[in-house]
C-alpha cells in the first residue's frame, strides 16, 4: 500500500474541499474528522510513518493556516490542534515550523490580540512551544516573530497562557543566547506585571523568565526591574521568597562585578526572613556566592 492510499484514511478530496466551504458547520465537520483519524494514527506510529505524516502537513498546511482565523471558534481551536499533533511527526518539522511563526503571530502578537478565545490563544501558544522544539538549536530568522510573540502574551489575561509563555521565556533565552539582548528591555517589563499575579505559579514562572533573560539583557533592564524583585522578598509564597534568593544567586555567578552591589540586597533580605529555612537559605547561597568570587580571584592571580 502507497504512502498516498495510506493518508487517504485521514483525509480525502471532500474533506479537503470542506475545510473551505463558506458554511462554519461544514468546515467544523470535517476538521473533526481530520482530528479523529489523526488521533487514532498517532496512538500508533507503526501506521503513521514521517513521510506520511510529511505528505498530511504538505496538502493539509494552506488550509489549516487560513483555518486559524476561521469566525468559528471552535474551527480554530481544531486547526490549531490538528497542526500541533501533526507538526512533530512530520520527517521534515522545521521547514513547517518556520511558516507557523508569522501566522501564530498575527493570531496572538499584538495588542489587543486578534484571536479571543482564551483556550485557542493557549493552544497557539503550545504550537509555538512545538514549532520551537523542532529546531535543533537556535529558531534563526523566527527569532523577531517569536520574540514578538512571548512579549504580547506576556499580558495575556489567562493564567495559563502567562505560565506557558514564560516558559517558552526560558526555553528562548536558553537556545538564542546573547541574540535576545534586543529583545530583552519590552518582554521583561511585560514579564513584570506578573510578578504580582494572584496565583503563585504565574509568580514563580515570570520569575524564572526574568532570571533567565536578565543575563542577556542591557544592563538598564535589571535596574528597571529591581522595584518589582525587591517585593518578592515580602512575598506571602515561601516559593516565591527562595525563588528570588536563587535567581539573585545564580545572577551573582553571570553578572559583571559591576552589577553585584544592586543584586546582594536580594539576598541578604532574605537573611531577616521570618521563616528560619527562607533565613538559612540565604546565608547558605551567600556563601556560595562568595566562594565562588574568592575562587575566580585566585584564578585571576595565578
Amino acid at each position: 500500500m502507497t504512502a498516498a492510499s495510506n493518508t487517504s484514511v485521514l483525509y480525502t478530496q471532500r474533506d479537503l474541499n470542506c475545510l473551505s466551504d463558506p458554511e462554519r458547520n461544514t468546515r467544523k465537520r470535517a476538521l473533526e474528522k481530520i482530528n479523529k483519524e489523526l488521533d487514532g494514527f498517532v496512538k500508533k506510529p507503526q501506521e503513521f510513518t514521517p513521510d506520511m505524516a510529511e505528505e498530511c502537513m504538505t496538502a493539509l498546511q494552506k488550509p489549516l493556516l487560513k483555518a486559524f482565523a476561521d469566525q468559528a471558534e471552535k474551527c480554530r481551536e481544531l486547526s490549531v490542534l490538528i497542526v500541533c499533533t501533526l507538526l512533530p511527526a512530520t520527517r521534515n518539522p522545521t521547514a513547517f515550523a518556520r511558516s507557523l511563526f508569522p501566522v501564530i503571530r498575527q493570531r496572538i502578537g499584538t495588542l489587543p490580540q486578534e484571536e479571543e478565545s482564551e483556550e485557542v490563544r493557549l493552544g497557539l501558544l503550545l504550537l509555538t512551544k512545538a514549532a520551537v522544539a523542532c529546531f535543533e538549536k537556535s529558531v534563526g530568522e523566527s527569532l523577531d516573530d517569536l520574540a514578538n510573540i512571548l512579549e504580547k502574551a506576556s499580558s495575556d489575561k489567562f493564567p495559563d497562557a502567562k505560565k506557558v509563555t514564560s516558559e517558552l521565556v526560558v526555553e528562548m533565552c536558553a537556545r538564542e543566547g546573547g541574540r535576545v539582548a534586543e529583545y530583552c528591555p519590552p518582554l521583561v517589563k511585560a514579564l513584570q506585571a506578573n510578578l504580582v499575579h494572584q496565583q503563585q505559579k504565574i509568580r514563580s514562572a515570570a520569575l524564572q523568565a526574568i532570571g533567565a533573560a536578565v543575563p542577556l539583557a542591557p544592563p538598564k533592564v535589571l535596574e528597571d526591574a529591581l522595584p518589582a524583585l525587591n517585593k518578592l522578598n515580602l512575598d506571602r509564597a515561601i516559593q516565591l521568597r527562595e525563588g528570588i534568593l536563587r535567581v539573585a544567586a545564580a545572577w551573582l555567578g553571570v553578572l559583571p562585578a559591576c552589577e553585584h552591589p544592586r543584586v546582594l540586597p536580594l539576598l541578604l533580605h532574605g537573611a531577616a526572613d521570618e521563616m528560619e529555612h527562607v533565613q538559612e537559605a540565604a546565608v547558605l547561597l551567600m556563601e556560595q556566592a562568595g566562594s565562588a568570587s574568592a575562587g575566580g580571584g585566585k584564578e585571576e592571580e595565578e
